[in-house]
């Protein structure tokens, strides 16, 4: 299931990062510019574009109802999509839990003075290895919640 880094943990226990991207494995093969080969379906197709293959975010290893454990809290998958991840919003690099320092200059700052973009640009090839966000591979993008009913 689903696992974090010790210090990614704290955050997701307070309800700062609801979002988590992981690598698709494998990346599918450029087919022609802007196309690609998607071949993850049962039957073995090729798809050369991500709008016309049926349910790409079903082939994520985990789905909408998927729990997983934090620290012995349970937390619930409510949505896949796929993207690049250089396709991050400002407000996903929130939800995956890039920490706002309202101390600097009008609340325009992030940690380490970067914008949230750019700090998570750094967590990713801090994870995976340097110049893994510059090189903008396939993930999926997971949106989760705490479990209702839980301390």
């Amino acid at each position: 299931m689903l696992k974090f880094l010790p210090e990614l943990e704290a955050s997701i226990l307070a309800g700062q990062k609801t979002q988590t991207r992981r690598p698709m494995d494998p990346q599918p093969e450029e087919y022609k510019p802007g196309e690609y080969k998607w071949q993850w379906s049962p039957g073995g197709n090729i798809y050369t574009s991500r709008e016309h293959m049926p349910g790409l975010a079903e082939l994520a290893p985990y789905v909408p109802g998927d729990r997983f454990q934090v620290q012995g809290v349970d937390f619930e998958i409510v949505s896949v999509r796929v993207e690049r991840v250089g396709e991050i919003s400002h407000e996903d690099a929130v939800a995956e839990g890039i920490e706002y320092d309202p101390s600097q200059m009008d609340g325009c700052k992030w940690l380490n003075g970067s914008r949230a973009i750019d700090a998570f640009a750094r967590l990713w090839d801090a994870i995976y290895g340097d110049g893994q966000f510059e090189a903008n591979g396939w993930v999926f993008v997971y949106t989760f919640k705490k479990v209702e009913g839980q301390p």
